[in-house]
C-alpha cells in the first residue's frame, strides 16, 4: 500500500503512516469474502424483489419459513468436518508455536444437514441432523433423497404440524426424482423455494456452518466414534 500511494501521488509512507493514515480515512484491515464470479447479481435481485417478497407476504402468516443447506462441498472429500481440525488462534508462550497432534489416516467425517426456522411472533428454531461417513467400501457419501424427506416430515412435526416454506439452494440432491415426487405429494403443506444460483450469502445456515467450524478450531478427536480431542501442547 505503501508503494502505490508513492506511486500514485509521490508520497513516501512507512508501513506505520500508512496504517494511521488509512485508519483516520476509515479504513480497516479485513479479510476479503468470496464470490463466484458466476454469480448473477441481476437474478439475485430479482430473486429479493419478486421471490422472497411474495414468500414474506403469504396471507398464511402461521406457516414456517424454513431455510435449508447441507455442510457439504462439491469436492466431496472436503464436506462436513474430518478429524484435522481448522486452526484457530490461541495463547502460547512468544517464540514457541503450539502444536495440536491429528491424526494422518483418513478415518471418516461428521456430514450436517440444518434447518433454520422463523415464524413472526414465535422463537427461531435450529433443526439438524448429523450422518457419520467412516470411508468403508460402499458405503454412501452425504445425504440421499429419503434423509431430506424424513428431516422435512420431522421438522413439520417439531413446528406443530403447520405448513413449511422450504428455501434451499440448487444441490443436485434437490432435483432428485424422488424428492421431487415427495414434495409433490405433500404440497398442501409444503412449498419449495430455490434459492438463485451462486448465492450462499441469502442462505442464514450458512452462517451456522461457519460459526460452527470457527468453535471447532484446533480441536482434534482421536476417532470418529470417539471425539474426545487430543492435548494442545508447545513444541519441546
Amino acid at each position: 500500500m505503501a508503494e502505490l500511494i508513492h506511486r500514485l501521488f509521490g508520497y513516501r509512507y512507512t508501513p506505520r503512516g500508512v496504517s494511521y493514515l488509512l485508519h483516520r480515512l476509515g479504513w480497516s484491515p479485513q479479510v476479503p469474502a468470496h464470490r463466484a464470479v458466476e454469480r448473477d447479481e441481476h437474478a439475485v435481485a430479482r430473486w429479493r424483489t419478486e421471490q422472497w417478497s411474495r414468500v414474506r407476504g403469504r396471507p398464511n402468516s402461521w406457516a414456517w419459513i424454513v431455510f435449508e443447506d447441507e455442510d457439504e462441498d462439491e469436492d466431496e472429500d472436503k464436506a462436513g468436518q474430518d478429524l484435522k481440525p481448522g486452526k484457530g488462534r490461541t495463547w502460547s508462550r512468544r517464540g514457541r508455536t503450539p502444536l495440536v497432534r491429528v491424526t494422518g489416516k483418513g478415518s471418516g467425517r461428521v456430514l450436517m444437514a440444518g434447518m433454520i426456522c422463523v415464524r413472526p411472533g414465535r422463537e427461531t428454531r435450529l433443526i439438524y441432523r448429523t450422518q457419520t461417513y467412516r470411508g468403508r467400501t460402499g458405503e454412501k457419501k452425504g445425504f440421499r433423497a429419503r434423509e431430506f424427506a424424513d428431516l422435512l416430515t420431522s421438522a413439520r412435526r417439531q413446528l406443530g404440524d403447520v405448513p413449511l416454506i422450504v428455501v434451499w439452494d440448487n444441490a443436485s440432491t434437490h432435483h432428485a426424482k424422488a424428492l421431487r415426487e415427495f414434495c409433490d405429494r405433500n404440497s398442501d403443506w409444503l412449498t419449495i423455494i430455490k434459492l438463485p444460483p451462486y448465492a450462499p450469502d441469502l442462505n442464514p445456515v450458512e452462517g451456522v456452518w461457519a460459526h460452527l467450524k470457527k468453535s471447532l478450531a484446533n480441536l482434534a478427536p482421536r476417532t470418529i466414534g470417539r471425539p474426545h480431542p487430543t492435548r494442545e501442547e508447545p513444541p519441546t
